[in-house]
């Protein structure tokens, strides 16, 4: 695993880092093809490829009567709150992040241009995506979510809206994060759109390849 500990972020350097294989932890940035013991491939949606699937139609359709605001993000009780109601009902682990302000290094000076999408039904807020904004691109830090609003996938739901986003910004890229080789935990990130949208990072060679074979073999469900 390599870090880097930037004391300045340009949008366009971000941009080159996602680019390289490195992503954003805390106040600094690493790359790695391993997390927990467990081999990972990142994943990138090309974003002028982005077809909206039937499930993520569907999704947008079950979510639409609520409301949302971009914002710049900032840190409050609200959105603590909300994330300590999702920490307890996820079963990731005792290595998620016990409250926002750790998981985005809030400790330190932020050196990413971060914004996040606030979901409300009427005035309570039951879901927050939380991203990074580059020059070409758009990187998913966190999305996170009202438990009782499971069934509305409402977690997916911020994920099609932060794509959306990138698609009115003319973004080149969208960074969900990374998926498990021997997992399906993430293998949800696949599903917005066709797969021929999507690449994985080749550590060995150091590019990005079309997701489209690796997908097909991780998982027949994919198909």
């Amino acid at each position: 695993m390599q870090f880097k500990y930037p004391e300045t972020l340009t949008g366009q350097e971000l941009d080159s880092y996602l680019a390289n294989g490195w992503f954003r932890m805390q106040h600094y940035i690493f790359r790695s093809d391993n997390s927990g013991g467990q081999s990972v491939k990142w994943i990138r949606l090309v974003v002028k490829k982005f077809e909206e699937s039937k499930s993520a139609k569907k999704i947008s359709g079950n979510n639409n009567l609520f409301s949302y605001d971009l914002e710049t993000m900032k840190i409050d009780d609200e959105i603590e709150e909300l994330y300590a109601e999702y920490r307890g009902y996820v079963k990731f682990g005792d290595d998620i992040f016990k409250r926002v302000k750790e998981m985005l290094g809030a400790e330190r000076k932020n050196i990413f241009d971060t914004y996040c999408i606030k979901l409300r039904d009427d005035k309570k807020l039951i879901g927050v995506g939380v991203f990074d904004m580059g020059y070409a691109s758009i990187a998913a830090i966190s999305n996170f979510y009202h438990p009782s609003y499971h069934k509305k996938s409402v977690g997916k739901y911020l994920m099609l809206l932060e794509i959306k986003e990138a698609v009115k910004l003319r973004k080149y890229f969208f960074y969900p994060g990374y998926v498990f080789d021997e997992s399906p935990l993430f293998d949800y990130k696949f599903f917005p759109s066709n797969k021929n949208a999507f690449e994985y990072f080749d550590y060995q060679n150091l590019e990005w390849e079309p997701a489209v074979r690796y997908i097909k073999k991780k998982s027949p469900i994919l198909r």
